[in-house]
């Protein structure tokens, strides 16, 4: 991979290393992996479920994709969505909607940077 792509993926949150760790140093795999994320549906599922204020189906769609950016490590989406999950575990929607923006401005960011690759 280009220096240019891996600081691009560093710039919007992907640890290179502990991903690269998890895929046993195999990085055509690991970006093949990465290449498939947007295809997840978790987080239109997210997002949809908070717009029509349902708590629950947007904890679920929240915590899969929670695992899914942890997997991946993508660290600073994971890292915001912690505090998302654990605000509509506690069916705080109030809470959730206004911790989505920050989540929103990963996940867009992740999905163009892996564009470039």
């Amino acid at each position: 991979m280009k220096m240019e792509s891996r600081k691009e993926l560093k710039d919007v949150g992907i640890n290179m290393e502990t991903g690269l760790e998890r895929f046993v140093g195999n990085e055509s795999l690991f970006i093949d992996f990465l290449k498939k994320f947007p295809d997840d549906s978790s987080y239109n599922k997210m997002a949809a479920e908070l717009s029509k204020k349902s708590c629950e189906e947007a904890y679920k769609a929240a915590h899969t994709l929670k695992g899914v950016a942890g997997n991946l490590s993508l660290d600073r989406l994971h890292q915001r969505m912690i505090p998302l999950v654990e605000a509509l575990r506690k069916g705080k929607l109030e809470e959730a909607n206004s911790l989505y923006a920050a989540v929103k401005e990963s996940y867009d960011e992740i999905v163009e940077a892996l564009q470039h690759l």
